[in-house]
């Protein structure tokens, strides 16, 4: 009767253990490296306020000026479009694009854009188109579509941002504790 012999355990370096645990070490670095990639690369964040706000009879128009303020430590905002509508009641409502002349933003800044939007542009057939009762608490809805760039790196695909201003008064002309009005993100 032949006796059957059992190998003895081997004393070699990597067990199966020792895969695992090299293979979870691994994972743990990758994650590490994505996590720092993509904090490195968020986004900006960006806010929205009006700085000023006036109705202009003679000329038949809304003044206003949008105030974007990037606080990230590290990107750049680069406009690509920006428009505001201004809802004077909840079927009334005026858009315009903004006069981007400054297109850049650098990190940790402000830039002002001005806003002109004729009242009568949708209207023509009276010569005063807008209700002055309603011109006193006015929603103004800003939309931008931004690319993010940090240093000289290519710039990130494009996002559409947008913010509502609520309680906009047009009528105030010299009423500094109006102003600025925080605008809400979505």
């Amino acid at each position: 009767m032949a006796t059957e012999t059992i190998p003895p355990p081997s004393d070699s370096r990597w067990r199966v253990r020792h895969f695992i645990l090299a293979a979870v070490g691994c994972a743990l670095v990758a994650i590490a490296i994505v996590a720092a990639i993509s904090i490195s690369l968020a986004p900006a964040h960006i806010s929205f306020s009006i700085a000023n706000a006036t109705l202009s009879f003679p000329s038949h128009a809304y003044n206003l000026t949008i105030t974007a303020n990037n606080t990230s430590r590290r990107p750049e905002v680069m406009y690509d479009f920006m428009s505001a509508e201004i809802w004077t009641d909840p079927t009334t409502s005026f858009l315009a694009e903004v006069n981007r002349t400054e297109a850049r933003q650098g990190p940790r800044s402000a830039a002002s854009f001005s806003v002109l939007v004729d009242y009568r542009q949708y209207d023509l057939t009276t010569d005063n188109s807008t209700k002055s009762g309603n011109d006193s608490d006015c929603k103004v809805v800003v939309v931008a579509r931004v690319r993010f760039r940090i240093g000289h790196a290519v710039p990130t695909r494009p996002y559409t941002i947008s913010a509502t201003c609520w309680h906009v008064n047009f009528l105030s002309r010299h009423n500094a504790s109006d102003f600025p009005v925080e605008c809400a993100m979505y």
